[in-house]
């Protein structure tokens, strides 16, 4: 059976076997997700950024060991390619993949930290989660996503 949990709490507050981010090539210095979660990992990702051992291209994964500030084992930073100009599309496909990597390599229990998209519904997001589940063809998964910086549900109040 495979659940999909869309999370309230903080991205680096979201318990599983691995966090999945997406870091984007044209981002520097990375925002969002990606930002947050390489603070916590004291900027393991922005030296291997400044190294030009990474630059974020669609599709690059780099897998980090948790340091212990961040209650999963493990971190997925995947690159998103450009973040100018995503289109639904490709937010879509981007979010199946990061799915897909994590269950390819093992993972049942996957925490997804994503930046908010206004312009995309939050059902094209489950759709793209779920069909990376479908694929991996286990019965057992868990996704949490989260999204950072949380969207404020008062916006349209102001």
């Amino acid at each position: 059976m495979s659940h999909i949990d869309l999370s309230e709490q903080p991205i680096d507050r979201l318990t599983a076997d691995i966090l999945a981010v997406p870091f984007f090539e044209d981002q520097r210095p990375q925002l969002g997700p990606a930002a947050l979660v390489d603070w916590r990992l004291n900027d393991g990702l922005t030296h291997l950024l400044l190294d030009a051992e990474v630059s974020g291209q669609r599709g690059e994964r780099l897998l980090l060991q948790s340091n212990g500030k961040i209650p999963t084992d493990w971190l997925l930073f995947y690159g998103g390619g450009c973040y100018e100009g995503l289109s639904a599309q490709n937010l879509h496909d981007l979010v199946e993949e990061m799915v897909q990597s994590c269950l390819d390599a093992g993972y049942r229990s996957i925490a997804l930290g994503l930046p908010p998209f206004p312009e995309v519904a939050m059902a094209a997001v489950v759709d793209a989660v779920e069909k990376g589940m479908k694929k991996a063809k286990v019965d057992t998964i868990t996704c949490q996503v989260g999204f950072y910086p949380p969207a404020d549900r008062n916006e349209s109040n102001h």
